[in-house]
């Protein structure tokens, strides 16, 4: 559509270090990878489903034994206009005017970028202890918030639709000893979530979710 920007960023930041002269605090702020262990769940590579950018600041505290990161991104601005999150250059939610079929079009989903309260937020709060030997340790969680008005983009993907609250904790462990390499890292997820199907916002779904993964490896 005329008028429309077509320019697309991938990442850009600000990075600033010894935040408030404290050796080992610093602030990212802009759009950033968000990268964490071993890129399963937080990612930048383009081949994956990990890899996104978030808009947002992270905070990070490091030292020789630990490293500590939290950071809060938003993934839907609505009372800003912005990229669809499905990858088209329509407004992030559409007027009844701009749907394809305008006059079936329910008012409840149809909230434009007006509703300054129905924006997506992720928090991330990731821990990484390596006073062990031979050790790595790194238990997180991550907040999801989705306000939007429920079905308010079908096209999503179930851990990302609309009109939901998740909360996922994790932990990652790695141990390396000579050639042998092991790591083991496990996630669970539970919150409330509505079903897609209504226009009542109302999460009548409970969330309960885990994933695990596992690896051994050995270097010649």
């Amino acid at each position: 559509r005329p008028g429309q920007c077509r320019l697309g960023i991938r990442a850009g930041y600000a990075l600033i270090r010894n935040l408030a002269g404290v050796e080992g605090l610093s602030a990212k702020v802009g759009r950033q990878y968000v990268v964490f262990g071993n890129q399963r769940l937080f990612g930048h590579f383009d081949w994956a489903n990990t890899g996104y950018s978030h808009d947002g600041v992270m905070l990070s505290y490091t030292r020789p034994e630990f490293d500590v990161k939290v950071g809060w991104f938003r993934h839907s601005e609505t009372d800003l206009g912005q990229a669809h999150p499905g990858g088209s250059l329509t407004p992030n939610l559409l007027t009844c005017q701009d749907m394809p079929s305008p006059s079936s079009c329910n008012p409840a989903v149809a909230q434009h970028a007006s509703d300054a309260g129905s924006d997506v937020d992720m928090v991330v709060f990731y821990n990484q202890i390596r006073s062990l030997p031979r050790l790595v340790v790194e238990p997180y969680y991550v907040l999801y918030s989705n306000r939007l008005p429920e079905r308010a983009n079908p096209g999503q993907y179930l851990p990302k639709s609309a009109s939901q609250l998740r909360h996922m904790v994790g932990l990652r462990v790695e141990l390396r000893g000579g050639n042998w390499d092991f790591g083991q890292e496990a996630a669970y997820q539970f919150g409330r979530m509505a079903d897609g199907f209504n226009f009542d916002n109302q999460r009548n779904l409970r969330i309960t979710a885990w994933a695990s993964g596992t690896w051994l490896g050995h270097t010649w």
